[in-house]
Parts: C-alpha cells; structure tokens; sequence
C-alpha cells in the first residue's frame, strides 16, 4: 500500500451538489440545529429555574406557609440545631435514614465499545457539572453477560461515585435518567443508584445538586489523581429534612419541570438522529430539499 500524502487529500475529488442545493441543505441543517440548541437551552432554563425554588425553600426557609407568605420572612417559628436554626418542626437527619444507594455492575472492558450497539453503557461522563445528565458522549457494550437489575429505568436517580478529573468535577453529582428510544441503559460499578420509599426523588435530586452537599462529598472523597467517594460517606451527609407536606408540595413542582426536560431531551435525540440520517443522503441527492420552507422529496 502507497503512503497516504496530504497532497492526496487535497486533490480528491468528490461528488458535491451544486450551489444553491448547498444552500438549501445548509439552511435545512441550520434549523435543526437551532431547534437542538433551543431546546437545550430551555432545559438549561428549566433547571436554574428548579434549583432557585429548592434554595429559596430549603436553604432560605422562605417555602410558603400556610397564608402562601414566605415562612421565614412571615415570622415562621425557628428552632435551634446542630446545622442552625431550623423551621420549628423539621429536623437534621442523614441521608442514610431515608436513602440506599446501590453499586453498579463491573462490566467487562474487552466488551465496552465505541462503535454503537443497543446497549449504553452510562459513566461519570454522561453527567453534567453542577448535576444533570450529559449526552455528549456515549460508550456502548457489546455483551449480554449482566444481570437485568443492572438495567435502568427512565427517571432513576443515579449519582457519580469516581470522578478522574483532579478537582473531581462530576463526584457526587446526580443526574436522572432519561429514556433514549431503541436504547438500554446499563448501571456501572462507578455509578451508584439512589433507592427509596420514603421521599421524593426530585426532592433528593436537587437536595444532591446543593452547593453544600457537594463541599461535603469533595471534603470527604479520596484519592488524589483520581476521586472516589462511596455509598456510606454519600449517606453520612446531614442535611435539613423538612416536614413532609413541604417536600411533597415542592417535588409536585419539580417534577413538572423534570417531565419537560425529559420530553425536551427525547426530541433532541429525535432531531439529532433525523439530521445524521438526512445529512448523507442529502449530499448524494437521494434526497432533495424542494424549497425554503424545507419539504423534501425523493428523486
């Protein structure tokens, strides 16, 4: 075989349709994009939105009383505890008492793939800094070797439990599982999933998203190259718990905002998969776009 030359590459010719066809194509590709990226930065919206109402009601102790009037600033009864002052009824527990979290399966790594299959390996690098879940990039398995309990469910709470990045910028953080359509979802053992029958998860998701929380977890991990926390230090953290009424009335909030987000994320992929299908055919013409308002036709 010949060495490959860079002026080999310059001087390939390829099949390109003409102008205003690339026109057409760019306009029809752009819109796309604009609709991923609208999307994207409505959940983003959504998200500030969620965790601003859970610091504004658990951390301010400004949730509406009963008159709907800011509790803390109404005058609402506080009592003394080891975390400070409190609402008068709340009290501080440990996430222990109201959590399990469970490790995740070690997957074969002769069998984690970058090629695409049916199966989605989820890492530390499929969550956001900060919290949320991260779509950028996938790893896929090419085994069936698992248990199903290792599989996960749309709107499981998971948490990072390593992080390689020396700062540890993803350890601890939640994010909640989304469904991805032809797709199964598969815990790893450096992910731990959140179990509980005794609060709500959108209540623990944001709880987990906490500036204060996520001192404690970067506080108390190991490692220095590579970061490590585990079940037991995550369900050592205090935390305010508050009456149950208040919790409910905020996760009935929050979960309308995760429903968007999760419907918003289902139709990017949607969007993202129509474009990478589209793109090729539209370069080699078996697809023609016939104006500017983007309807498309077979030749």
């Amino acid at each position: 075989m010949s060495e490959w030359k860079e002026t080999d590459l310059v001087n390939l010719k390829v099949p390109l349709p003409h102008l205003e066809e690339q026109k057409r194509i760019m306009a029809f590709l752009s819109c796309l994009d604009a609709k991923i990226d609208n999307l994207r930065r409505q959940n983003e919206t959504l998200e500030k939105i969620a965790q601003t109402l859970f610091k504004h009601w658990f951390i301010d102790f400004e949730f509406p009383n009963e008159e709907g009037k800011p509790y803390k600033s109404s005058g609402g009864a506080m009592s003394p505890s080891e975390l400070g002052d409190i609402p008068a009824g709340w009290k501080v527990g440990k996430l222990g008492e109201i959590i399990n979290i469970k490790h995740g399966f070690a997957f074969k790594g002769e069998c984690i793939v970058k090629e695409e299959t049916s199966q989605i390996l989820l890492t530390p690098g499929n969550f956001k800094i900060g919290g949320g879940f991260n779509d950028n990039k996938y790893k896929y398995y090419s085994n069936d070797d698992y248990a199903k309990e290792y599989i996960l469910n749309k709107k499981d709470l998971i948490v990072t439990m390593t992080d390689l990045s020396k700062e540890g910028d993803t350890l601890g953080y939640p994010a909640i599982v989304p469904e991805i359509k032809g797709k199964i979802l598969l815990h790893n053992q450096r992910l731990g999933k959140i179990e509980t029958n005794s609060i709500n998860k959108p209540f623990l998701y944001h709880l987990m998203c906490t500036r204060e929380y996520r001192s404690y977890v970067l506080g108390t991990s190991s490692g220095s190259t590579v970061r490590h926390t585990s079940p037991s230090r995550i369900c050592d953290y205090q935390f305010v718990m508050p009456s149950p009424i208040v919790i409910n009335n905020f996760s009935k909030i929050a979960e309308t905002i995760i429903d968007k987000q999760l419907a918003n994320f289902s139709y990017i992929q949607t969007l993202i998969k129509t474009r990478d299908v589209l793109l090729p055919k539209l370069m080699t013409g078996e697809i023609r776009i016939q104006d500017k308002n983007t309807l498309i036709e077979k030749v």
